[in-house]
């Protein structure tokens, strides 16, 4: 939904979605056991956030990619989700992205439907 004043969207819930993984994980992390640990266990979670917002199969995303840097690889734009995206279309979640529209719709009707006037029951 987009203000009527600005192209600007009302809520942000999709920014918030994204946030909870990190408010979610925020007292986990302390445990990482050393700083390091922390920082690659948030490398690691930042490819996988990026992989789920491209709609892409996780586990077919990361192992290629690991694989690759692996092997010592550092062509890193080539292994960046949009650009990996369009290499292997055989790995693109098409249901991830038609599960978001049924969920704006359905939450587009539950607030059409509280904006509706209340009926008024007859007095007894």
């Amino acid at each position: 939904m987009r203000s009527a004043h600005s192209g600007i969207p009302i809520d942000n819930n999709d920014c918030e979605q994204l946030m909870k993984r990190v408010a979610t994980g925020r007292k986990n992390w302390l445990f990482k056991g050393s700083l390091s640990a922390g920082e690659r266990a948030a490398n690691l979670l930042t490819i996988i956030g990026s992989a789920i917002r491209n709609d892409l199969d996780v586990r077919a995303y990361l192992d290629d990619v690991l694989r690759r840097a692996l092997a010592g690889e550092t062509d890193w734009s080539s292994m960046a989700p949009h650009a990996w995206k369009a290499d292997h279309p055989e790995a693109i979640r098409e249901y991830r992205a038609e599960e978001r529209r049924h969920a704006a719709d359905r939450k587009r009707t539950r607030r059409a439907r509280r904006r509706l006037p209340k009926k008024s029951t007859p007095p007894h």
